[in-house]
């Protein structure tokens, strides 16, 4: 009963944790949010071609926060931490980027956040 507990406690950390943030490729990465209709970032709401975090960043320049969601959208904002939209499970933001499919791009009303 006691190693099954540990492993649990393991799955649950390392689904809640971030080890990207500051390294290499995910430079800048918060986490992934929840969202919905009313938005956790709500300026610049676009659709973006083959979208990349670097076009993003491009389209959220002078906001504080951009978001990557559902495989194709870019939002930008400067207020992250709110109650409405708390912090997911890193499994939640699972959905590849169109345009580079080594990044995660959210999922449907989940936001990967950068800083901009």
């Amino acid at each position: 009963m006691t190693s099954l507990l540990f492993i649990v406690f393991c799955l649950v950390t390392v689904a809640s944790s971030n080890p990207y943030q500051n390294s290499g490729h995910y430079t800048g990465y918060v986490g992934c949010f929840v969202d919905d209709a009313n938005r956790l970032l709500k300026y610049r709401i676009q659709f973006l071609h083959q979208i990349t975090l670097a076009k993003c960043r491009h389209h959220c320049w002078g906001y504080k926060y951009l978001g990557l969601q559902a495989r194709d959208f870019c939002l930008c904002g400067n207020s992250l931490y709110r109650p409405a939209y708390p912090q997911a499970s890193e499994l939640q933001c699972n959905s590849p980027c169109a345009g580079e499919y080594n990044r995660m791009c959210g999922a449907d009303w989940r936001n990967s956040i950068y800083k901009v």
